[in-house]
């Protein structure tokens, strides 16, 4: 009887430890549910095309992204690592104003809801103020750079920056920067110079115009000369 008992209890055991071994298995095998901490970047404006980069956890090859916005189109979603997602958002002209929702969907489930932003088509500068250090006399500084966004739908026009004292100016030739008189909805640069002529403290400012207001003009500019260091003969 001690034989017949054993006999019974022990292959019971190991079907029973095999059984958890598979359920334990099973779990591990399971993929985590996703987190999405931010959309970058995070904000942008009716009727853009853009890319967008979606930073979080556990993603895997399956990753759908859903925007609670119906303005907003979803397109080239693509899992780059487990820590980052890139994909295209589409936005319409009549999309809502305001904060909305994007998730991530994996099969471990859908992620928490990270805000992105819709706000009014705008034109604006970046990239100021200037502040160019100091500068001999007869030299000129390396360039710095304004970038002139358009959002809107439409081009901007008449494009014109003016300097307020004649030794900030674009830098030349090829290294003026890509804005032209004309920007189509996107982006364009404007690469400033500082060539002073006398010693001293110079601030000034670059007010740039055109078909429609330009935020973030006047742009700030400063910059000291000092005398030319001379060797001697």
């Amino acid at each position: 009887m001690r034989k017949s008992r054993r006999s019974f209890w022990i292959p019971l055991s190991i079907a029973a430890y095999g059984l958890i071994a598979c359920v334990s298995a099973g779990r591990s095998a399971a993929a985590a549910v996703p987190t999405l901490t931010r959309v970058n970047p995070p904000a942008s404006a009716q009727g853009a095309t853009l890319a967008v980069m979606l930073m979080g956890t556990n993603f895997v090859s399956d990753a759908t992204v859903a925007v609670s916005e119906p303005g907003i189109t979803v397109t080239n979603v693509t899992v780059v690592s487990a820590t980052v997602i890139t994909a295209t958002f589409t936005i319409a002209t009549t999309a809502a104003l305001g904060a909305a929702n994007v998730t991530v969907t994996t099969s471990g489930g859908t992620s928490g809801a990270a805000a992105f932003t819709l706000v009014l088509p705008t034109v604006n500068v970046t990239g100021g103020p200037q502040d160019f250090g100091s500068i001999a006399t007869g030299a000129t500084s390396p360039a710095q750079t304004l970038m002139l966004h358009n959002t809107t739908s439409a081009s901007l026009a008449g494009i014109t920056p003016a300097f307020s004292s004649p030794v900030y100016h674009r830098a030349g030739g090829a290294g003026a920067g890509t804005c032209g008189a004309t920007l189509a909805p996107g982006n364009c640069t404007i690469n400033v110079v500082f060539s002073p002529t006398a010693v001293g403290m110079v601030n000034a400012t670059l007010t740039i115009t055109g078909s429609a207001e330009v935020t973030g003009s006047p742009v700030s500019l400063s910059g000291r000369a000092t005398l030319q260091s001379r060797l001697p003969v």
